[in-house]
């Protein structure tokens, strides 16, 4: 996954204009960081509905 992740993240960086593709990975950062906070809340039983 993360190998298809890098071939299309690198195809998008060479034909998007640097402007776009520094948007598209602030993007992915923030989902990541997301994901990561919505894990952790569920493991530690901090979540909704918890």
């Amino acid at each position: 996954m993360n190998q298809k992740i890098s071939d299309l993240m690198e195809m998008l960086k060479s034909k998007l204009p640097a402007v776009e593709f520094e948007s598209i990975e602030v993007m992915f950062d923030l989902l990541s960081e997301s994901t990561s906070l919505h894990s952790a809340a569920a493991f530690t039983g901090t979540g909704r509905g918890h």
